[in-house]
């Protein structure tokens, strides 16, 4: 197929079930209409979708081999039928996959709060994408996939090249379900949205946590009705109370980033190069994070986030992390 051709067909937006608010509750067990014979489902999983620099993937006539696109796709997966099972900060699970040319070497070691970093070529996307979820299929789970404004996530993922209707069931707009409880005239970054649901979050300049938070201002916008007023029965209120905590979580997951990003097709970079930039970029970022500070800003387990940034320029720098955590304490 020519790129032309490759294009014309991307522009076409797979149609899939578009669910709302109450099918939501419904999911989640924090429903109120529940009618008499419908009974609550656990079989769904919801896979929050971000990406970042979306127009290099949506351009079909780049995907040659051997060719980098700079691009960060986010997955972020909440399975219904385990949210009581597991630790709260273990109830949403997060993956960041990066495309990156050398010069976006340094930019590909974000700081992603939730998971390992995995860099990849664009072509190597949709496979991936698809191993993630495949488990959830050969449990003949359901799946819906999550977005803020889903209609160019969808595009790029169909220049991927991977099957739509065959992965997800049903989709679920997180800008949809805040326009109809806020009454939005203007479309909420999710940055404004998390902000405007009170989840506290350090950092979200990055795909993996902007899933990360993409599902739990899902949630948050799910508990929503039971704010200002709690339900009275015992299972109910427990169950929203649970939501509501994992939206509100910030502590880092426990597969989280002390580990080196994972550099499976990335060329090998010019050592001393890569690592001035990554010095450099955290060093600003510190900065941004006292800043920050200086403001009362202070979430919880900001040493657990603080270490998760900085684990790799320890790494590359061969600095004592310990004595560098208590260094900055004390200035």
């Amino acid at each position: 197929m020519t790129p032309s051709g490759m294009d014309a067909k991307a522009r076409e937006v797979p149609f899939l079930l578009k669910c709302g608010l109450n099918f939501l509750q419904k999911c989640l067990q924090i429903s109120s209409i529940l009618a008499p014979n419908d009974r609550p489902s656990e079989d769904w999983v919801f896979v929050s979708l971000s990406i970042k620099n979306i127009h290099a993937l949506s351009n079909a006539s780049k995907f040659q081999d051997g060719q980098w696109l700079d691009f960060q796709v986010g997955l972020s997966i909440l399975d219904c039928r385990t949210i009581r099972k597991k630790p709260e900060h273990q109830a949403v699970t997060s993956y960041n996959l990066v495309g990156t040319s050398k010069s976006y070497v340094h930019k590909a070691i974000q700081e992603f709060d939730f998971g390992k970093t995995e860099i990849l070529l664009a072509r190597n996307v949709a496979s991936k994408i698809t191993n993630i979820i495949f488990s959830y299929h050969k449990l003949n789970r359901k799946i819906a996939l999550v977005g803020h404004g889903l209609k160019p996530y969808l595009r790029a993922l169909r220049v991927l090249g991977l099957d739509i209707m065959g992965t997800f069931h049903a989709c679920v707009d997180t800008h949809g379900i805040a326009q109809q409880l806020f009454d939005c005239v203007n479309r909420p970054k999710i940055t404004e949205l998390v902000d405007e649901l009170g989840i506290k979050h350090p950092w979200l300049d990055n795909a993996g946590n902007y899933a990360n938070y993409m599902t739990k201002a899902l949630m948050a916008l799910a508990a929503l009705d039971w704010e200002d007023d709690l339900p009275k029965t015992r299972f109910l209120r427990a169950r929203v109370l649970l939501i509501m905590s994992i939206a509100d979580n910030l502590v880092v997951s426990t597969h989280s980033k002390m580990f080196l990003a994972y550099y499976r097709d990335l060329p090998k970079p010019e050592q001393k190069e890569e690592r001035a930039k990554v010095r450099d970029s955290v060093a600003e970022k510190m900065m941004r994070i006292k800043r920050r500070q200086n403001k009362n800003w202070a979430p919880s387990w900001d040493e657990v986030v603080l270490c998760s940034r900085f684990y790799r320029w320890a790494l590359l720098e061969d600095v004592c992390l310990s004595t560098y955590l208590r260094d900055c304490a004390q200035s």
